[in-house]
Order: structure tokens, then sequence, then C-alpha cells
């Protein structure tokens, strides 16, 4: 990103010395040279009419050479943002849908997610009681998550296309967290053991909820890839923790 920031400011560098070598070599002397045929012949007689030609197309030209940079930025600014408007639209739409099966995925009421194996495996997993208590505060985790969650998913509800970047940074930034938070329970699971002490049913539960993270998590990336390629940005996260199966 840094390269492609470099290489524009270089285009754009040479295209401003451009525009001054054209100015200082050519119209300036030019202009110079003009005024003073003017001087003699108005001093002697009428102007004759080529004069006047030439004066026209010497404004025609400065003014073409002047305005010509900011239409050429005004037209590129107003395609961009015409583009990026549509962009926002059609994927609010996908977010959207991205941020409801985000909420299921923090809810402890539904099967299939962390926080319900968190919620309804702790009588299966009570020989461990360091190992309940660590569950219990990822439980609580995902509780908080959920709250931050529910407040940005009723963002993109409302087609603010001047808060559109901002509202996917926050949401990448709870995935990002969610994934992290998954991690930390599988690590924990893995330390003490759980695959070889569980059930079998535990062990299932968890990875079906592994399954479903995972792929959410590799949707979730590649539109947040699309949005930092499209606003020529990295504010949007594009890189989650991997939560594998026990």
């Amino acid at each position: 990103m840094d390269d492609f920031i470099n290489y524009k400011k270089y285009q754009t560098g040479n295209s401003k010395e451009r525009t001054h070598d054209v100015i200082t070599i050519f119209l300036f002397p030019f202009g110079s040279l003009l005024i003073g045929i003017i001087g003699l012949w108005t001093s002697a007689a009428i102007l004759p009419v080529w004069t006047y030609w030439m004066m026209a197309l010497y404004l025609a030209i400065v003014l073409v050479i002047i305005l010509t940079p900011p239409t050429k930025n005004f037209i590129a600014n107003s395609i961009n943002f015409l583009s990026r408007k549509k962009f926002a639209k059609n994927s609010r739409t996908e977010l959207q849908r991205l941020s409801v099966e985000l909420n299921e995925l923090l809810g402890s009421d539904r099967t299939n997610t962390i926080p319900y194996f968190l919620s309804h495996q702790s009588s299966k997993l009570s020989y461990e009681a360091n190992l309940l208590n660590c569950l219990e505060r990822s439980r609580q985790q995902f509780t908080i998550l959920q709250s931050w969650a529910w407040s940005v998913s009723d963002n993109f509800k409302y087609d603010n296309n001047e808060l559109f970047l901002r509202e996917t940074n926050q949401f990448s930034k709870i995935v990002h967290w969610f994934s992290w938070a998954c991690l930390w329970v599988q690590q924990v699971l893995s330390n003490n053991g759980v695959q070889d002490k569980a059930p079998k049913d535990v062990l299932s539960d968890w990875n079906l909820a592994a399954q479903r993270i995972s792929d959410f998590t590799a949707r979730v990336t590649r539109i947040m890839k699309s949005v930092n390629n499209k606003y020529n940005t990295n504010l949007c996260t594009e890189y989650f923790e991997d939560v594998k199966t026990l």
C-alpha cells in the first residue's frame, strides 16, 4: 500500500512539474513576446486582426492548462464517489446478513455455537474445576462481545454511506476479537486434554461450532479484503484466528 501511495505521489509530482515547465518555458516567453508586439502596434496604428486571434489563442491555452487538472480531479473524484456509493450499498446488504449471523454465533441459546457449548457442557466437564473457571470467564467475554455486536448490527440498518467504512471497521474488530476468544477456549480445552477425557457428544458439539465459525470468518475475510481494496485502505481487519476442531 505504501508503494502504491508513493507511486501516486510520484505521478502527481511529475504531472505538476510538466505543467510548470509548459508555463515557464513556453507560455511566459510567448506571452512576453506577444505583449511586446501588441505594445509596438498600439503605438503605431490600430491593431491588426491577427493580434486579436493571437491574444485569444494565448488566453485559451492558459485557461486550458489552468482548468484541466482540477477538472480531471473533479471528474475522477465524482466517478470514484459514485462507484464507492454503489459498492457500499451492495456490501451493506451482505454485512447485515453477516452481522445477524455473528449475533447468532455469540448467542448461548443456539446450538452449534461456542457460547452454547460453554453454557450446556459444564456438567459434562465437571471433573476439572480450573477448566470450568476458565470457560466461565470466556462465556462472560462472549456476552460482552454480543452487546457490542448488536450495536454495530443496528448501525448497518441505516443507509449512511459516510459512516460505512467506520461501521465496517468496527464489525471487523468484533469478528477479530470473537475469533480470538474462540481460539482461547480451544487452547484451554486442548491444554487440559479434553479431547482425551470428554464424552464424544461434547467433542461433536465443539467441532460443529468450530466448522461453522471457520466458514463465517472465511466469508468475512473476503468482504473485508474487497472493502479495503475499494477504499485503498487497510482499516478493516482481514485476518481472523482459525478455530480448529478437537
